[in-house]
């Protein structure tokens, strides 16, 4: 007899602790993702992996991401760059496959380690302060647009390299987040094409990531309601703040509590 297709997704979705976890690093995420128009995965990456393991962690947010990513590209189309965002998609569609194989291969604690460290040294160059005083040339473009894709495969962090391109530069806040929108949605779908071709996908992480989604849609939407509050300096000093915290709390010495 054929087995119950409800009972085989129940046996598989299997919720336990971790997914509260999950669930409130979805609603950081998203808060962070609809106030500056990056974060997601620097907030949401290091508590899932904690509380599970990259690879699943990476998949669930992936799948958390799709949906809502489509109206997000509707909505800030009109206030970004496509010349601007263009050549670092290409450059980044190109190189993604090389960050799965690397999240394959690699040991899972070591990897933790390295997005925290990455994260961790992409913020404090972020808040160094430094900016650019003219147009970027294209082969910075493309270094910025390579090391997101390999970093959007190892770990979903596409968007640090090319947050600090932006926000080194003299753009202002409003076309930043607009292209962060677009690019990291975008890219979300090379990254889900990656990752199905090297045959990382669970059930289980899929239906996790589908449970934490509407959690991330109120994450978004909340955040997207404090945008229009914050200055220039705010807008930076509260999006650095708020994904410092995640790596801190989320390294690999507090896995006792996170788990």
């Amino acid at each position: 007899m054929p087995a119950d297709p409800l009972a085989t997704l129940a046996a598989a979705f299997d919720p336990g602790p971790a997914l509260f976890a999950l669930m409130a690093a979805a609603f950081a995420a998203g808060l962070i993702r609809g106030f500056s128009g990056f974060g997601t995965a620097m907030a949401f990456m290091p508590v899932a992996s904690a509380a599970t393991n990259p690879v699943f962690a990476l998949i669930a947010m992936q799948i958390m991401d799709t949906a809502p990513s489509v109206p997000l590209v509707i909505r800030h189309w009109r206030d970004s760059a496509p010349r601007e965002i263009l050549p670092l998609m290409a450059a980044a569609s190109l190189t993604v496959p090389l960050g799965v194989w690397i999240l394959k291969t690699a040991d899972p604690i070591t990897v933790r380690w390295m997005v925290a460290g990455l994260i961790l040294l992409l913020v404090a160059a972020i808040a160094s302060g430094g900016r650019y005083t003219r147009k970027p040339g294209l082969p910075v473009t493309v270094a910025a647009g390579t090391m997101s894709g390999v970093f959007g495969g190892l770990a979903a962090l596409s968007g640090p390299p090319v947050i600090l391109f932006w926000l080194s530069g003299q753009s202002d806040a409003k076309r930043v987040r607009a292209n962060m929108m677009v690019y990291l949605s975008l890219l979300t779908a090379v990254s889900i094409t990656s990752l199905a071709v090297a045959g990382l996908f669970t059930l289980k992480a899929v239906l996790w990531g589908i449970a934490v989604m509407p959690v991330y849609v109120i994450g978004i939407l909340a955040g997207g309601k404090l945008f229009p509050l914050a200055s220039e300096l705010t807008f930076r000093r509260m999006a650095l703040g708020f994904i410092t915290c995640a790596v801190l709390i989320s390294l690999p010495l507090f896995d006792a509590v996170l788990r």
